[in-house]
């Protein structure tokens, strides 16, 4: 593709200059962002779709949390849909909800962090990337949600609930399930500790159950999992009037669906990137119409989701469907809801950005190199307006522009990790055929580096390298004789979010079954010993997946190579 200029993009950049809405710092106005909101949404609308650029930039977790909270307050949303896991954002539901506990439930704690946390109870969303959804934008914003649900009924659609649309738990929701049951059905939980019982041996290392599945005549576990929720899915009727109001069976009934997803998912992840990813998606999707249909059953249902723009933009317009063929959750509600689903995507050229530089790193606070010459970010910076929002819909943007940008050009991604060694992910994409973006540059640097030092996830290491980025630009001292705690204390920082807890810590029975079986588990054996070549193949293909993938440890990969070499493979 050629790499046009920004002599070349001088029309263009006019054109946008004339017609975009300038937005001014939300920490002086939110009313044009919310002006802007309302433009976009109608009666009928029923989703609206909100992405972000990178998973560690403050200005689009504050743009998002303002247009939801506009969303919700004038426009009568009640369902937040994150891309996050089930039981942490169910235990997040509890807070904000004020939903009434069970002998098993628990409630998140937003309290501070270092709070003393109950027996029995752990914090949400410890999973990699931390700083994803356990940061302050996200915790002022749950804050201000159960103030709103405040002498609302949690059973009636009035209610404003925070849902999780990931399938990354699944040891976690495979506890999940077996608590509930254990509330409701203890002979039903009984055969739940069986069922899953084989797939626990794979609940910390997930991945690794995706390639033994390669091997010739290894057992999966797919059979007990279906089994499970089937026979769960027949006790709706009698589980829900036992607790009354059908909440917690909802949220058994997500969790043992995720257990299902997530086993194909695992399994599909080495067999290419575009099958995984589309497996996943799915499950995002589909978990968000049963959302909706089960807040329907008390009056209308509207949504808003938060993801990743990879997430949330139509892939038809990217090279993601073009060349990959990978489809995603904002093509599935195109598909699906037509005009009643609003996409709304957030960009930027140059700033900072929380990230690690591998999977399961640290989290530290990198400096985002500018936007490439050919792409949508690059033309956006040339109108020299800091932050502004354009309408994309046809009818609504000068059709003039709208042409101009419906040719294909490069934008940015920024997932939880960013290599230096590698640049960021980027795709090509037809900007209009989404419906709006939100162009803001990212200049906190000060500030997420003072987050990095109130993170108890941040090694020492990484701490040292940010205070000392933190003397030389800022000017700032930093007392040796301190402690780590004081140190945070005096950072003041406002980044670092409160403690969250979610539910359960499942079955006590099943775990130490599946800690002493993990040895025996068919991985162990020497992989040579596959016989036939075509087994063989496939499972030298998944090695070799797995060492490109980067949501695999380390440690997990080291363990691969291994392997590898155990069947002759040279590993440069």
């Amino acid at each position: 593709m050629s790499s046009p200029t920004l002599e070349a993009f001088n029309p263009v950049v006019a054109l946008l200059r004339e017609h975009v809405i300038p937005i001014p710092p939300l920490s002086e106005s939110t009313n044009s962002l919310r002006r802007f909101c309302s433009s976009l949404v109608s009666p009928e609308t029923k989703i609206v779709l909100i992405g972000d650029a990178s998973h560690g930039t403050s200005e689009f977790y504050t743009a998002r949390a303002e247009l939801t909270k506009h969303l919700i307050e004038h426009h009568g949303f009640n369902i937040v849909a994150v891309e996050a896991d089930w039981p942490d954002a169910e235990a997040v539901d509890r807070y904000v909800r004020h939903r009434r506990k069970t002998p098993r439930s628990h409630e998140a704690s937003i309290g501070p962090q270092g709070e003393t946390i109950k027996a029995g109870r752990e914090p949400a969303f410890l999973r990699f990337p931390t700083w994803m959804w356990r940061n302050q934008e996200v915790q002022r914003f749950t804050g201000w949600l159960r103030l709103h649900n405040l002498g609302k009924d949690p059973r009636v659609v009035d209610s404003v609930g925070f849902y999780g649309l990931d399938l990354y738990s699944l040891g976690t929701s495979m506890k999940a399930v077996i608590e509930y049951l254990e509330g409701v059905d203890e002979e039903m939980a009984e055969k739940a500790r069986q069922r899953y019982g084989r797939m626990m041996l794979w609940a910390e290392d997930p991945h690794e159950y995706g390639l033994e599945a390669l091997g010739a005549g290894f057992k999966g576990c797919e059979q007990d999992i279906v089994n499970m929720l089937k026979d769960l899915l027949e006790k709706r009727l009698e589980y829900v009037e036992k607790e009354g109001d059908g909440e917690e069976f909802h949220g058994g009934e997500q969790n043992a669906r995720l257990v299902k997803d997530a086993e194909q998912y695992y399994k599909a992840m080495y067999y290419g990137r575009d099958e995984s990813w589309n497996l996943r998606d799915r499950h995002m999707f589909e978990t968000l119409v049963r959302v909706m249909k089960h807040r329907r059953e008390q009056g209308p249902a509207r949504a808003v989701v938060w993801a990743h723009n990879s997430h949330i933009g139509d892939a038809r317009a990217t090279s993601m469907g073009w060349a990959r063929e990978e489809l995603n959750i904002g093509q599935l509600c195109k598909e699906s809801f037509g005009r009643q689903a609003v996409n709304i995507g957030c960009s930027g050229y140059t700033g900072t950005v929380a990230a690690a530089r591998r999977w399961d790193g640290d989290m530290q606070v990198m400096q985002v190199r500018p936007g490439l010459p050919s792409s949508y970010e690059a033309l956006m910076h040339a109108t020299e307006i800091p932050s502004f929002a354009l309408d994309l819909r046809e009818g609504h943007c000068d059709r003039q522009l709208r042409q101009e940008l419906m040719k294909k050009r490069l934008e940015r991604f920024i997932g939880c990790f960013l290599s230096s060694s590698m640049a960021e992910d980027l795709t090509q994409r037809q900007l209009p055929i989404n419906n709006c973006i939100i162009m803001s540059e990212a200049k906190n640097r000060e500030r997420g580096l003072r987050a990095a030092l109130n993170n108890p996830r941040v090694s020492e290491e990484a701490k040292k390298h940010d205070r000392e980025l933190l003397e030389k630009e800022f000017g700032e001292h930093f007392e040796e004789s301190k402690t780590p705690e004081k140190a945070r204390r005096a950072s003041h920082s406002k980044h670092q979010p409160k403690v969250t807890e979610s539910a359960a810590s499942g079955s006590q029975e099943a775990q130490p079954a599946a800690r002493k079986g993990r040895r025996a588990s068919s991985g162990d054996a020497p992989l040579h010993q596959i016989g036939e070549e075509k087994e063989r193949a496939n499972v030298i293909r998944g090695l070799k997946a797995a060492l490109k993938n980067p949501h695999v440890s380390e440690k997990a990969k080291e363990v691969d190579r291994k392997k590898l070499q155990e069947l002759g493979e040279n590993i440069e």
